[in-house]
């Protein structure tokens, strides 16, 4: 291998293992016991049988690969491990969700110990999914849903399940009863928070692209000086 070839692998390699570094981040909406929202498929006007989004926004480029939320169901129920979720991620329009989700699963949530009472008198659990990965740009208006979408658990009363409010976040909710009908505005914030990674080089990467461009540099030098 010639010098030249030696040292911009050299660069190359430094490049490819400092890479991957990439911070950690959380967004969050804390939980408030106050009160809560309908959230549940399959969606239908009746029963209060709707669905709702809340907005937020990283302050950062993110990676998304978490979800985290809280709520609870109209009676004493007991959900077990886990319980299914359909999770949507819809980018903003004018305010409001767009109509239709740029992300949108049902996964299996892992039912996490109770958070204490609902202001129904029943618990408050939380539930948290591992999602594929879901990058948002820094200061970009995003809107999540999550539904409770378990076949073990219809729709309806008792087991109708209620996303909990948050006590900070921005004041305003969307809420729809068919996947075909545009939002609508409600007032609150919801109960979440997002974990996600910061992708970013190691002060490695820069240190390693320097040197390697300067050895290059000084290696066209010396050739032509004739060294």
């Amino acid at each position: 291998m010639s010098g030249k070839n030696w040292i911009v692998g050299l660069a190359a390699l430094t490049v490819l293992v400092c890479a991957g570094v990439a911070e950690a981040g959380v967004y969050e909406q804390p939980l408030d016991t106050i009160d809560g929202k309908y959230s549940n498929r399959p969606y239908s006007a009746a029963d209060n049988h709707q669905v709702v989004a809340d907005q937020f926004m990283l302050p950062t480029f993110g990676e998304i690969s978490t979800v985290r939320w809280y709520g609870f169901y109209e009676t004493e129920f007991d959900p077990g491990v886990s319980v299914d979720f359909t999770i949507s991620f819809f980018a903003d329009n004018s305010g409001l969700p767009a109509l239709d989700p740029t992300y949108d699963e049902t996964v299996s949530a892992q039912v996490l110990p109770n958070m204490g009472p609902s202001f129904l008198g029943t618990e408050i659990y939380e539930f948290e999914a591992a999602i594929p990965i879901m990058s948002v740009s820094a200061g970009q208006t995003m809107w999540l849903s999550v539904a409770e979408a378990d076949l073990g658990t219809p729709p309806e009363f008792p087991t109708q399940w209620l996303w909990s409010h948050s006590t900070v976040g921005e004041p305003g909710l969307a809420y729809r009863v068919s996947p075909e009908e545009a939002w609508n505005p409600d007032l609150g914030s919801l109960a979440f928070s997002l974990q996600y990674a910061i992708p970013e080089p190691s002060a490695f990467l820069t240190w390693g692209g320097l040197v390697g461009l300067g050895l290059i540099g000084g290696w066209r030098r010396r050739r032509r000086c004739g060294l």
